[in-house]
């Protein structure tokens, strides 16, 4: 399904707010100045600030999923340092920050199909069968549980040996 081009330019001023100004910086009337529209048509297309914030979890959501799997294709120890570099910039964006700033609020961050989704990329990278790693949701966990530590200003330095530990135990249990 195509969307408007106006409603792409709300969708992304949203995530652009919400990710540079935190959920306390955001407003609907930022999103339409961000989006060059009135916030009549912010409201006409997302009705209110739930439905909006919701799309703006999802289309967060959908970002995320789409930079870690990228960042596994082609497999092997370079996938997983792609992946490492992809969850610092991420933090360093401030796009992790907007992930747990919309859920600590209700709003959604991730969609049903996700965990499952890197799941498969994941076994695919590692070149290890689905059924032979953590349950997905477990795993996309453990990931979140590394960026956290880094938003609590910890150095992606001093993380990175608990993510290449994560996966000596993940491979190692196969």
């Amino acid at each position: 399904m195509r969307t408007s081009p106006a409603l792409e330019g709300i969708l992304l001023s949203s995530v652009g707010l919400v990710r540079d100004r935190g959920f306390e910086g955001w407003s609907i009337e930022r999103v339409a100045n961000g989006a060059h529209c009135a916030k009549a048509l912010v409201f006409h297309h997302y009705r209110n600030r739930p439905g909006l914030l919701r799309a703006t979890g999802v289309r967060i959501a959908g970002m995320r999923l789409a930079r870690r799997r990228g960042a596994l294709a082609g497999g092997g120890t370079d996938a997983l340092d792609r992946l490492w570099q992809t969850m610092v910039e991420d933090v360093e964006t401030g796009l992790t920050k907007a992930t747990f700033g919309l859920a600590a609020h209700h709003y959604p961050t991730r969609r049903p199909e996700d965990p499952a989704l890197l799941h498969g990329a994941i076994a695919t990278a590692l070149d290890v069968p689905t059924d032979a790693l953590a349950e997905p949701l477990a795993v996309m966990a453990m990931l979140d549980g590394l960026e956290f530590q880094m938003l609590q200003a910890v150095e992606p330095a001093r993380v990175r040996p608990s993510f290449d530990r994560l996966w000596i135990t993940l491979i190692e249990s196969v």
